[in-house]
């Protein structure tokens, strides 16, 4: 807990921005994202992933990518960022699809080009 204190301080600007009080923005390089504390047990964003999301964001290149499991969106964002043309994410709950979908808007990614999907991965991956 202590580390996640200190590296919201350090790593990130942490902002009231106004939204439930139990949520925090966090900017990472060009991306923001609006996070539930660390009380929430399905806090979806995880601090220790930033330099994988990184990694992606510089190796991913201009074409397609495909994010399994990825519960906040951090790392198709990133990939967008980075200039990735279409993302798909799959393996997110329902409870967390409004916050990925909200999180793709707050960093002006379009639905029609970074889709999301609940569907459970396997079969999406039969399917498509």
């Amino acid at each position: 807990r202590a580390f996640l204190r200190l590296w919201l301080r350090e790593a990130h600007d942490l902002c009231n921005t106004g939204a439930r009080h139990d949520q925090f923005e966090i900017r990472e390089g060009d991306a923001v994202f609006l996070v539930g504390s660390e009380g929430d047990q399905e806090w979806p964003f995880f601090p220790d992933q930033r330099f994988v999301r990184k990694f992606l964001a510089e190796a991913t290149g201009r074409g397609k990518f495909l994010s399994l499991f990825d519960t906040s969106g951090g790392a198709a964002i990133s990939v967008a960022h980075g200039g990735a043309k279409k993302t798909v994410t799959l393996g997110i709950s329902a409870r967390n699809a409004a916050s990925v979908v909200g999180n793709f808007s707050r960093n002006g990614l379009h639905p029609v080009n970074h889709r999301l999907s609940t569907e459970e991965v396997m079969s999406w991956l039969k399917c498509n």
